[in-house]
């Protein structure tokens, strides 16, 4: 169980190193928790304000401000500012680590809850030490990381498919907002210290240096 446990670790680092990664590789869109790039590349069709304009082009690139299109029938470069763009026609990919993660958090809360409760009880029918000492060591941490898989892998799914059922985005403080650049994750960047962690202390997890 601990070894499994192990490499499951290792496995979601790994993942969120190459998630966080593609942060920086299109526009990002938040509603909530729910988190949708459009890469670069993508073909694309804004609504922004001014007099009901809309433009077409292929996504290549945006700053804190402003987002640059491609235009499809002309050799020019299009730029929107964000603070005018109404709706965004375009097809998105879900950030499953992210979206994993927010799920993973909940989910291990609920285990968390529930094992500290069942430990409580137990403690109270049986009045012996030993029932809260399984519980804390045993019980508890495997409902919790339990709980955590299970919320993680429910709510990535369920945002995978939400994002995959959309190619239309209302932008709003209300619904989906545009992300800055500077305040996006860089996979590599934001698990440095984690993974500094994992090669001092490798024999945690049977990682030769």
């Amino acid at each position: 169980m601990i070894n499994y446990l192990k490499q499951l670790i290792i496995i979601f680092l790994y993942l969120g190193i190459l998630n966080g990664s593609k942060y920086d590789k299109g526009l990002l869109l938040k509603q909530n928790s729910t988190l949708a790039l459009i890469p670069y590349g993508e073909r694309l069709e804004i609504d922004y304000k001014g007099e009901d304009r809309s433009v077409e082009g292929i996504l290549f690139n945006s700053s804190i401000d402003r987002v640059y299109l491609k235009s499809i029938t002309e050799d020019k470069t299009i730029i929107i500012l964000k603070e005018e763009i109404d709706f965004i026609s375009a097809n998105a990919k879900a950030q499953n680590w992210k979206n994993f993660s927010v799920g993973s958090g909940i989910g291990a809360s609920i285990g968390l809850g529930f094992g500290a409760i069942i430990t409580f009880q137990q403690y109270l029918e049986y009045k012996e030490l030993m029932t809260i000492f399984i519980g804390a060591f045993f019980f508890t941490p495997i409902v919790t990381f339990t709980g955590g898989f299970s919320g993680g892998l429910w709510n990535m799914m369920d945002k995978y498919y939400k994002i995959k059922s959309v190619d239309f985005f209302k932008i709003g403080e209300n619904d989906w907002v545009i992300q800055n650049p500077n305040k996006t994750r860089r996979g590599m960047r934001n698990l440095l210290p984690i993974s500094n962690f994992i090669k001092q202390n490798g024999y945690l997890f049977n990682i030769k240096k």
